[in-house]
């Protein structure tokens, strides 16, 4: 590692991330509205904007380091 990263805000940094993949795999497997395919495809519209603004956030927080 270089001597401009530091290790703590990297190891939190990569928590964060493995949290994130954990909500988001279980989200995914998580429908609501099984047998109504508008909701099935709204819940999965949703599901993928507030990953792309997950990570956004995470891209913002490796730009610094």
């Amino acid at each position: 590692m270089s001597k401009d990263i530091q290790s703590e805000k990297v190891e939190v940094l990569i928590t964060e991330i493995a949290a994130l993949a954990t909500e988001f795999s279980l989200r995914a497997n998580r429908p609501d509205g099984k047998a109504n395919p508008k909701l099935v495809k709204a819940y999965y519209a949703k599901l993928y904007t507030d990953w792309q603004a997950a990570m956004e956030k995470v891209l913002q927080s490796i730009e610094p380091l």
